[in-house]
């Protein structure tokens, strides 16, 4: 077996997705050599059309086992680092760009062999939503109102949330019902109807029934209360709310 050697050669094409190249094996003039393997370790970026590269032979009379193990510039030129970080600069990728799915909210894109991580885990543009739920059954006779739920939330900055209430009730008189609204703060923000209180009447069947209402509300930034309240529109019979759930998402 011929013992390994290394030659000088000029790179002719790159193909990052086999990580092979064609290359101009010197000091031939016409021989190209096609699928060299190129070592891990050479970066995607400082390969060019027209680079030199030493190519080690494992078997000089075998083209088909070299290996691309250094790419450098005639004349000497800088190395192009690997991309670390898009911050500042408006560092751009060029080049095929791939977004590969990751545990734990993290994104991967990975430029010509080389990666970048991006941990999308810790924080975004939104917030996970803030909710409440009671599954005590509550009872009512009366207009007054009652609280149903309640959230106290921290907002960092002013922002415009998802509100979003459901009950989970049953009401035994015709043409009566309830009214449902919610509270920021001691005021109430919703849901907006053009009926008296400026709340929404739920009418009631024979069955019980679920309801939900969803709005969005501007909140200032700074720590909130946010109630779910429910009242009687008419004292006519007993309400009866089995489950409610109050939410928001900034």
């Amino acid at each position: 077996m011929a013992a390994p050697t290394i030659r000088r050669g000029i790179i002719q094409a790159f193909d990052p997705a086999g990580w092979t190249a064609t290359v101009q094996a010197l000091p031939s003039q016409g021989n190209y050599l096609a699928n060299v393997q190129v070592a891990k370790h050479v970066l995607a970026a400082g390969i060019a059309p027209g680079d030199a590269c030493a190519l080690l032979f494992f078997d000089e009379l075998n083209p088909a086992d070299a290996v691309v193990i250094a790419v450098y510039s005639v004349p000497p030129a800088a190395p192009v680092p690997p991309l670390t970080s898009l911050a500042g600069g408006g560092a751009a990728l060029t080049g095929d760009v791939q977004l590969v799915a990751g545990p734990s909210g993290s994104v991967s894109i990975s430029e010509s062999g080389q990666q970048i991580i991006i941990d999308a885990s810790g924080s975004g543009s939104g917030s996970p939503p803030v909710v409440d739920t009671n599954a005590a059954t509550v009872t009512m006779s009366d207009p007054s109102l009652h609280v149903l739920n309640t959230l106290t939330f921290t907002l960092a900055a002013k922002a415009t949330a998802l509100v979003l209430g459901t009950i989970h009730f049953r009401y035994g008189a015709a043409n009566a019902g309830l009214h449902l609204s919610f509270w920021l703060d001691g005021a109430q923000i919703g849901p907006q109807a053009p009926i008296s209180g400026n709340d929404m009447l739920v009418k009631q069947t024979s069955e019980a029934e679920q309801f939900t209402c969803a709005f969005y509300q501007t909140i200032t930034a700074g720590a909130h209360t946010l109630e779910l309240k429910v009242s009687e529109a008419l004292t006519a019979s007993t309400a009866t709310i089995y489950w409610s759930q109050l939410a928001m998402q900034s």
